[in-house]
């Protein structure tokens, strides 16, 4: 009973089948402190680039670690959208829309590929130039109208 070194001082297993590494009291099934910033975990089969896991000014970042990969999201063994090694953010496929750069590309197949609900200031959207400045925005009230608006005709 108790808190089990599993070797050199830096593995332990609790009553509970927690695991620490770094940590003799382990607080989860696997708990990992390496005690300062940078990599946590590195994942690899052998052939293809590694995926990280990295701590570094209160700022946890998951994915490949070089190359051009792209970090794919699935549910029910489908993927459902992905990040490529362009940044840019796919929802609903799996490559880029033939002739378009967008930084987000949505596709809907059977149903609405983007549904916006407004806040409680009514805006659904709000558009700016490159200096940061307001140039448009999409608006709607409680009742049915919609708004397009822009800065200056």
């Amino acid at each position: 009973t108790g808190v089990v070194n599993l070797g050199s001082g830096q593995f332990y297993k609790d009553d509970s089948g927690n695991v620490g590494i770094g940590t003799s009291s382990p607080s989860a099934k696997l708990d990992i402190n390496k005690g300062s910033a940078g990599l946590l975990a590195n994942f690899t089969d052998g052939v293809n680039t590694d995926f990280q896991i990295r701590i570094t000014s209160l700022v946890a970042t998951v994915g490949p670690a070089a190359g051009s990969t792209n970090l794919a999201f699935q549910t029910a063994s489908v993927e459902r959208a992905r990040i490529d090694a362009d940044g840019r953010l796919l929802v609903n496929q799996t490559a880029t829309i033939p002739t378009e750069d967008g930084r987000l590309q949505v596709t809907g197949g059977a149903e609405t590929a983007l549904a916006l609900k407004g806040g409680s200031n009514n805006y659904f959207a709000s558009l700016y130039n490159i200096s940061n400045s307001l140039i448009g925005s999409i608006t709607g009230s409680n009742s049915s109208s919609t708004s397009y608006n822009t800065a200056s005709d």
